[in-house]
């Protein structure tokens, strides 16, 4: 044969699949609307039909021209026969726009990872003013801390009801029923798959291996991905279109079993019952084919997406650990303080101590005329000698590598889950003003059950 000859006969074997596939699309289309759109009335009588016809040529065309097309149409044919209703016809015709939800999903999950980027920011400010208190420390730079704090307190308080939403919304079980379902499917389509293989002449060894190939392949796809929650939400979409092809397989196969029987039952000597044992009518179409060929998460455009928001994970865990790194509002100073063993304080309740030091050496300065009588001279001299001492400690003690964890805030966290709450309450008063000098009371019994003092991990 010439050139021409082999360019001619590929023509005309298009043409004629073209026409074949076209006679079916039309047949499956026209069945469709007699089972899901007859009674579906648009208020006018022409208008109806045109819609009819529309919906039947929409069939034929694309299931003549897209391959992909055809294996949805097969699915619907097998839905009309099994009649299991109009939910997995629209299940089916969703498989042309699958990425569609991913995309809608992807950019709220966009919208979240901002804002938490967002309120960091926000409480990203207190480092500075935490590095300005260990070197100039006044009164503006403490109302700059607490300021900070509060900042950081409220990120704190949204930040659980914000990690709830978004793991509720990716999915916190990893082995769910839909993957269950997904390994049936796989196993029993799999089994079918290599007794179709097996007729056609291939080796049971290489059917084996294609089939571990298969599996280690979408396991390393799996394993590619950084983030335990958004790996339950990738295994799901890349499922997604071999789900619908499995299920659509196995529905088949058990219509076929179920009038096979049927048949038989009736009557032994028919021959026609034949027709309901052979593979082709489940695998018209190439309908195994195109389930190893075309449901890669590649193909779907689901692996694009799942770097860009990892990306955007990792900058959100990146900025979480630098601001853990830098402040923490949980956080602790070993502080040595006149004429007591070390105790541990909070951020805050260091502020209140530092600014009550200055308050209390500008009244003592004030006053000093009048102290100065009798043994007042020796007092101021204490005095002094008292909060000299108490600055050095603090600029001594106050270090990067002198931090510790509170537990009380743990017992937060724990009592807000016990309370089923989403957000944490304000913190009493004696976990943000108690003021650690010679004049303050000792804390009672039902507050030294919250200040516990050890080293402890908060972010984990």
């Amino acid at each position: 044969l010439t050139v021409r000859d082999c360019a001619m006969l590929s023509i005309v074997k298009s043409f004629v699949k073209f026409v074949f596939f076209t006679t079916i699309g039309g047949g499956i289309g026209y069945f469709f609307w007699e089972t899901a759109g007859k009674n579906i009335d648009f208020g006018d009588p022409k208008f109806n039909v045109w819609i009819h016809w529309f919906v039947v040529f929409s069939f034929a065309l694309s299931c003549g021209f897209i391959q992909m097309v055809r294996s949805v149409i097969l699915m619907t044919l097998v839905t009309i026969l099994n009649v299991h209703g109009q939910a997995f016809i629209q299940c089916a015709l969703m498989a042309l726009v699958a990425d569609s939800p991913g995309q809608n999903l992807m950019m709220n999950f966009h919208q979240a990872t901002d804002s938490l980027l967002c309120n960091i920011d926000v409480a990203k400010n207190i480092t500075r003013a935490k590095m300005d208190l260990l070197f100039k420390p006044s009164e503006n730079i403490l109302d700059d801390l607490l300021q900070g704090a509060k900042a950081a307190s409220k990120v704190s308080q949204d930040l659980p009801l914000m990690v709830q939403d978004l793991e509720a919304e990716l999915g916190r079980d990893p082995n769910g029923a839909a993957d269950r379902e997904h390994e049936a499917y796989e196993k029993d389509v799999n089994e079918w798959e290599s007794a179709y293989l097996l007729k056609k002449g291939e080796l049971p060894s290489k059917i084996e291996a294609m089939f571990e190939h298969r599996v280690n392949e979408r396991k390393l796809r799996e394993l590619s991905y950084r983030k335990e929650a958004l790996r339950n939400f990738i295994r799901r979409a890349t499922h997604a279109c071999e789900d619908i092809i499995n299920s659509a397989i196995r529905e088949c196969k058990l219509w076929s079993l179920e009038h096979y029987n049927k048949c038989w039952a009736e009557n032994w000597l028919n021959p026609f019952c034949k027709i309901y044992q052979g593979d082709e009518l489940c695998n018209m179409l190439n309908m195994i084919n195109y389930r190893g060929e075309q449901c890669e998460s590649n193909n779907s455009g689901i692996s694009e997406y799942a770097n860009t928001y990892g990306a955007q994970l990792a900058a959100a865990e990146d900025y979480t650990e630098k601001l853990s790194d830098d402040f923490k509002l949980n956080i602790q100073f070993k502080v040595d303080l006149p004429l007591r063993r070390p105790d541990l304080v909070t951020v805050q309740q260091m502020a209140a101590i530092i600014k009550q030091s200055v308050s209390g050496i500008v009244s003592f300065v004030k006053y000093f005329s009048i102290l100065m009588k009798a043994v007042s001279f020796f007092l101021a001299l204490t005095t002094l000698r008292v909060n000299l001492s108490w600055f050095q400690s603090y600029m001594k003690d106050v270090t990067h590598s002198n931090c510790y964890l509170t537990k009380f805030w743990l017992d937060i966290e724990k009592r807000r889950k016990e309370e089923n709450r989403k957000h944490l309450m304000p913190l009493r008063p004696f976990e943000q003003g108690r003021i650690n000098n010679l004049l303050s009371p000792k804390p009672t019994p039902e507050e030294r059950k919250h200040l516990v003092r050890g080293i402890s991990t908060v972010c984990r």
